[in-house]
C-alpha cells in the first residue's frame, strides 16, 4: 500500500555533536508510528529524487522524532531545517516490533542504528520491565550520541 506525502513542520532540530542531530516534526499521521517502525522524507536536494527512509525514535500523538547522521547533500540539508520550517513525510512504514510479555531483552546496536531500538527501550523502560542496551561506535563522533541513553532501568 503506497503511503501519500503530507506537509509538517518542523518542531525543533537538536545537535549531538557535529554530524548527529534528532529531528522532531508535526505528526498528522492518523495512526502514530509504533516502536520498529519509519518514515520516509521527501529529498531536499534539487539533484535527488528518493525519499530518504529513517527509524522513529520515539512518537506520541503530536510529535514524531528521528535521528539523522550527516551523511550527504540530503542528510546536510536535513540539519540545517529550522523551526516552523516544512518538509513532506510519509509513513509510518514497516512492521512494529512484536514484544512478548514478561521477558527480558537484550538489545545490540552499533553507531546510527540506535535510532530504531530507542523506541521500544523507552516502551519497556516505561513499563518498568528489565532489558540490556549494548551500543558499540567506531568513531569519536558517535559517541555524543551515547547521552540519549540515560534511560534508568531498574
Amino acid at each position: 500500500m503506497k503511503k501519500e506525502f503530507v506537509r509538517v513542520k518542523v518542531l525543533s532540530n537538536s545537535k549531538f555533536g557535529e554530524e548527529i542531530f534528532v529531528l522532531e516534526v508535526q505528526n498528522k499521521f492518523e495512526n502514530s508510528p509504533e516502536p520498529g517502525q519509519f518514515i520516509m522524507l521527501e529529498p531536499l536536494n534539487q539533484r535527488s529524487v528518493m525519499p530518504r527512509p529513517f527509524s522513529v525514535v520515539y512518537a506520541d500523538c503530536d510529535s514524531i522524532f528521528i535521528m539523522v547522521e550527516i551523511a550527504g547533500k540530503n542528510s546536510q540539508i536535513y540539519s540545517e531545517l529550522e523551526e516552523e520550517d516544512e518538509i513532506n513525510v510519509s509513513g509510518p512504514l514497516g512492521l512494529p516490533f512484536i514484544l512478548e510479555k514478561d521477558k527480558h531483552y537484550i538489545f545490540v546496536a552499533g553507531g546510527i542504528g540506535i535510532a530504531g531500538l530507542l523506541f521500544v527501550s523507552i516502551g519497556i523502560a516505561q513499563e518498568e520491565k528489565k532489558f540490556r542496551f549494548f551500543f558499540g561506535v567506531k568513531t569519536k563522533k558517535m559517541e555524543e550520541t551515547s547521552c540519549l541513553l540515560s534511560v534508568e532501568v531498574k
